[in-house]
């Protein structure tokens, strides 16, 4: 039997939630908060873009794993087991495609949604993102929104930009 879940939070504030108290009222919505929070990991080579998304998630409610090359994503992904991967395509070592590769091969990790991240916006570069088992791709630079755009897509969570 398959279950699922909506990870759509409930609104403490509408008629749907009666009889509790507005002190209640907020530990319940903290508490889902943290239920409903992803793990994300993150594969990027430029130290300069690894800093940008820690700002921009900083104030969100989701962890936020960053990696500096695909060896040490791999690593961190099999330890993690997060909601979300975005990873840079062209990184040393590793770079996202093999990353992704090995991802797919891994029975308990083949699942988990890859965004490619390249300063390309070609359509081929697209394509073979999506022939490694990409669910989408971001252009660089992205905004914080197309951030969180996508992880609210991939993660089922409302819009959680600060």
């Amino acid at each position: 039997m398959e279950i699922n879940i909506n990870r759509t939070m409930p609104d403490m504030s509408s008629g749907l939630v009666t009889g509790i108290d507005r002190q209640s009222k907020l530990a319940i919505r903290s508490l889902l908060e943290e239920i409903f929070m992803a793990k994300i990991v993150f594969c990027e080579d430029e130290v300069n873009i690894q800093k940008l998304v820690r700002v921009m998630l900083r104030s969100s409610k989701h962890e936020l794993y960053i990696a500096s090359d695909g060896m040490e994503g791999l690593e961190m992904i099999e330890r993690v087991h997060p909601d979300l991967i975005f990873t840079d395509i062209s990184m040393p070592g590793r770079d996202g495609y093999q990353l992704a590769d090995e991802l797919k091969a891994q029975k308990d990790l083949a699942n988990i949604p890859i965004i490619f991240i390249s300063a390309f916006a070609q359509r081929s570069m697209m394509n073979e993102s999506y022939r490694h088992g990409g669910a989408s791709y971001l252009t660089k630079p992205f905004s914080a929104a197309d951030l969180f755009e996508k992880i609210s897509l991939f993660c089922n969570t409302e819009a959680t930009q600060p």
